[in-house]
């Protein structure tokens, strides 16, 4: 699966994409592996680009503090974690290594969370016929964990006009799959980008007419398999 967006529309309309087991860019780019993980005592891990296309690729990898609120995906600018290239041109037919290093960890947090971009340069390969030029981005999730034993804790709660799933704990959880059941009806729920939802972050949804709180239930599907919660009443 590959996003695309008109190099005149701007970064700003560009999404992210998450994709397994190897995330692809471009014609032919692929990148592996589509998520890190910095256990305690780990610095550096590296990503593998492969261009499986015809044509040079050249792309600009930097790495962004990553929260949520407000059922927003925030990403600002961080120096907490440096790549090495930053700027890398992979031949067609040609694979490149690089690393990702922690510069700095944050002690005060079990888990901190970032987002690694990956985006195409504009190349003086590109075709100049071309009606109109694209560019790629991908954002691969990086979790750098300071110390052992940090843990999502999943809490969902309901009231008249609203479901809130709360993650509790001190670590990341990834959800492939909500659904609310009431009786014989089920409303599908639209998750966090990628399903995942921070340590410490909630998600809200509007609830569907005639949902009683009371008696609704919530399926979940994660790494873990499926479990069913019922909803906590909220005052």
């Amino acid at each position: 699966m590959i996003l695309r967006a008109p190099l005149a529309v701007g970064a700003a309309l560009l999404f992210s994409l998450l994709l397994a087991p190897t995330g692809a860019l471009a014609l032919g780019l692929q990148v592996s592996p589509i998520k890190l993980h910095f256990a305690p005592g780990v610095r550096v891990q590296e990503l593998r680009l492969s261009n499986a296309g015809d044509a040079p690729v050249v792309v600009e990898i930097k790495v962004l503090r990553w929260s949520q609120r407000d059922n927003q995906e925030l990403l600002v600018a961080s120096r907490d974690v440096l790549v090495t290239p930053p700027i890398s041109e992979i031949a067609a037919g040609q694979r490149r290594s690089v690393r990702v290093g922690i510069r700095q960890r944050d002690d005060t947090a079990c888990e901190t969370s970032y987002r690694v971009e990956i985006m195409e340069v504009p190349s003086q390969h590109r075709t100049p016929a071309a009606p109109v030029n694209f560019l790629t981005r991908m954002l691969l999730p990086a979790f750098v964990e300071s110390r052992h034993g940090c843990q999502g804790q999943l809490q969902v709660q309901g009231n008249t006009n609203e479901l809130v799933l709360h993650n509790s704990g001190d670590a990341h959880l990834q959800l492939h799959q909500a659904t609310l059941v009431d009786g014989e009806q089920r409303w599908p729920i639209s998750l966090p980008k990628v399903g995942y939802l921070l340590g410490g972050s909630q998600y809200r949804w509007p609830l569907p007419a005639g949902v009683n709180p009371a008696a609704a239930r919530l399926i979940i599907k994660d790494h873990a398999g499926e479990q069913r919660q019922p909803l906590t009443l909220a005052p």
